[in-house]
């Protein structure tokens, strides 16, 4: 397996599962915010350096394409030079692909679920509903998914393109981009001020970063995938709710709140996962993000990493 794109939280949950499963993968990034895990063979370059890079191409099943920077801001900042240079990568990924020596099985494209479908307007968005994305990041993911898909089958190698939702989990003390729940669990241990935009009544779907890898190994190892595949948990919370459901773990983050957001900021995200369980024939409840254990596995790893 190779893995594009690895060197944040996502990849580093997905990279870990693998690592403890005992597979061997490769990965490639610009910069990694974490340390080699076992198992992972490693090279530090871009995606457009790919057919520059000594692969065992026949030993490569199946590729992850994971989209690129998630920092919205930045991305808003110059979305011509974002998105061109996005483009660019994905071409000369797919230039590498026709002239490998062997063709992997199964080509994935990691995309944005909340982002690209932007404003749920109450409905939950499954994977033909429109797109309609606010944001600069949004709208370059459905350019790249287009994209993605046209070449995928230009090459006639079997591919998905899966919308995953806001992932938390173990060890995202590591990352730049810590996330919404984590930064609540640790201003409720530490005592930080958060401030929450739009009164704190954005809504998110959360999946639990342990799942999302399991879900997403499951579904490698899958003889059919559709086209598109939301990977969510289907639980939609807004940050007052996940405020109320951390302090039923006597967590109570120290908050306060303002009426603006940002204009790209999606105000209410629900996603439909109704084909992922029929896919991996689970119930919606096991996916449920904020079980107890899930949040006390959250905390201590949050305490270990502050030395506690």
């Amino acid at each position: 397996m190779l893995i594009l794109g690895a060197g944040g939280f996502l990849g580093y949950s997905f990279c870990s599962f693998l690592s403890a499963n005992a597979h061997t993968y490769v990965t490639l990034s610009r910069s990694f915010q974490w340390l080699q895990l076992p198992g992972e063979e490693r090279f530090i370059a871009p995606v457009s350096l790919l057919s520059n890079i000594a692969l065992d191409w026949r030993a490569i099943d199946s590729i992850i394409f994971m989209s690129g920077t998630t920092n919205l801001k930045d991305v808003e900042c110059d979305p011509a030079r974002n998105i061109s240079s996005h483009v660019l990568d994905m071409e000369l990924f797919f230039d590498a692909i026709r002239k490998a020596p062997a063709s992997p099985r199964l080509l994935l494209f990691f995309s944005s679920a909340g982002t690209v479908y932007g404003d749920s307007g109450k409905i939950k968005k499954s994977e033909i509903s429109e797109l309609l994305p606010k944001s600069a990041y949004g709208r370059r993911n459905v350019v790249l998914e287009a994209l993605f898909s046209v070449c995928a089958k230009s090459l006639q190698i079997p591919y998905s393109i899966l919308r995953i939702s806001n992932p938390f989990g173990p060890s995202q003390y590591l990352f730049r981009r810590k996330g919404l729940v984590y930064t609540l669990i640790m201003s409720a241990i530490r005592g930080d001020k958060v401030t929450l935009v739009a009164n704190g009544k954005h809504s998110r779907d959360y999946l639990y970063s342990p799942m999302m890898s399991r879900i997403i190994y499951e579904l490698i190892g899958s003889d059919s995938l559709p086209p598109v595949l939301n990977i969510a948990s289907g639980f939609s919370y807004t940050a007052r709710e996940l405020m109320s459901t951390l302090e039923e773990f006597s967590l109570n983050p120290n908050v306060d709140y303002k009426d603006s957001g940002e204009e790209y900021d999606v105000a209410d995200s629900l996603l439909d996962n109704a084909r992922l369980l029929a896919l991996l024939d689970i119930e919606k409840e096991k996916l449920s993000p904020f079980s107890h254990q899930n949040l006390q596995d959250v905390v201590d790893d949050i305490m270990l990493g502050l030395g506690q």
